[in-house]
């Protein structure tokens, strides 16, 4: 189960034989990996952590900046370990607790690390350059850079696309840590949620095998509650790219 803690409780409350996760269910990587630790089952500490705020357990804040120099989320502590990084709290929970989730066959964990490490520059453009400007007003973005950016994410979702022709699912023929990340850049922008693929022109009728994966994402478990709080801010967030693309 997951035990949501708020601002202002202090480490000494928290259930310390559990892995801490410092989130913002906004973040597509701490999205990520709180859907890992539902759809498996694991017990969690989940820290409302708010990026750029100075108060309670905002990543500006005392608490959160004293324990490592890394000041971004998600944020995992567990057993006296600080780790940063979406697909390094991925593959640490996924070997230590034995997740379905992380294959144990070779070749199959072999492209899901390929993957993790190969969207960094790649799928995780989307984020970057569809919707990071829309919901991070706190942020300076240069217009030509992200024109440059989005020129590459139809090449992105083309390879994607041919890797979901070999398998029904990214890596494998189950589903792993690779789905779930790549689903938190790709969902998003869906128009069940913020529809941000059709507002700049990109067009997901010509990746056929990742709308069908899609759809099949949206049925394993822990789906739903980890993706509730985009649903409801997703009207919202239509809006604000309208109103920018305008």
């Amino acid at each position: 189960r997951i035990q949501f803690v708020f601002a202002g409780m202090l480490r000494s409350q928290l259930r310390r034989s559990v892995p801490t996760l410092w989130s913002f269910p906004i973040s597509q990587p701490a999205r990520t990996v709180e859907w890992a630790c539902r759809y498996e089952g694991l017990e969690v500490n989940m820290v409302s952590t708010m990026p750029t705020n100075k108060k309670g357990a905002g990543t500006a804040g005392e608490e959160f900046r004293a324990t490592s120099p890394l000041w971004t989320i998600p944020r995992l502590e567990h057993d006296g370990l600080v780790l940063s990084e979406c697909p390094a709290i991925l593959t640490y929970l996924g070997e230590t607790f034995n997740w379905k989730l992380w294959p144990q066959d070779r070749v199959s964990k072999a492209k899901v690390n390929q993957y993790l490490h190969w969207q960094h520059t790649n799928t995780r453009l989307i984020s970057t350059t569809l919707f990071a400007p829309v919901v991070r007003r706190d942020k300076k973005f240069v217009p030509e850079v992200l024109e440059q950016q989005k020129a590459a994410i139809p090449g992105a979702l083309g390879i994607v696309e041919l890797w979901l022709g070999q398998h029904k699912w990214l890596c494998s023929d189950e589903p792993t840590v690779a789905d779930l990340s790549l689903y938190g850049e790709v969902g998003q922008c869906l128009d069940k949620y913020c529809g941000l693929f059709g507002l700049h022109g990109i067009d997901m009728n010509e990746y056929p095998n990742l709308q069908k994966w899609a759809v099949a994402c949206a049925s394993l478990p822990g789906y739903e509650e980890s993706h509730q709080p985009l649903k409801e801010a997703s009207p919202r967030i239509r809006k604000a790219a309208e109103r920018m693309i305008k």
